[in-house]
C-alpha cells in the first residue's frame, strides 16, 4: 500500500458495468492533484473504487485537501489481449486534511 496527499480535482460519475458472465458491478474514479516538485507540470493520480468501496469518496468535495491510501496491481490480459498487463491504482482508504469550512460549523449545536 501506498500513501500521498493532495487535492481532489474531479470525481467521476459511477459506472455500472456488467461482467462477460454476468455479474453486475459499479466503478467509480477520483483525480487527485499530488504535489511534485520534480515535475514541470501539474501531477495527479487517477483512483479506482469499486462496488463498496465508492461509498468512502460521498462525503468529500473537489478541492478538498486529503491523505489517500492506494494499491496498485497489475493482472494479465486475456483473450485476444493476452500478451498485455493491465494496472490497476485502487484508492483503499481517504481522509479529510482540510479545515472545517463556517458553512460545516453551522450545524455543529455549541
Amino acid at each position: 500500500m501506498y500513501k500521498n496527499e493532495g487535492i481532489i480535482s474531479k470525481i467521476y460519475d459511477i459506472e455500472n458495468r456488467v461482467t462477460k458472465d454476468g455479474r453486475e458491478w459499479r466503478k467509480r474514479s477520483v483525480k487527485i492533484e499530488v504535489d511534485d516538485t520534480t515535475s514541470r507540470w501539474p501531477t495527479f493520480h487517477l483512483l479506482e473504487l469499486k462496488n463498496e468501496a465508492i461509498d468512502r469518496i460521498e462525503s468529500f468535495k473537489v478541492g478538498e485537501r486529503v491523505r489517500f491510501y492506494f494499491s496498485l496491481r497489475v493482472r494479465p490480459g486475456s483473450g485476444s489481449w493476452r500478451d498485455k498487463e493491465f494496472q490497476n491504482v485502487e484508492l483503499v482508504d481517504i481522509e479529510s486534511l482540510s479545515e472545517p469550512s463556517s458553512d460545516d460549523m453551522a450545524d455543529i449545536p455549541f
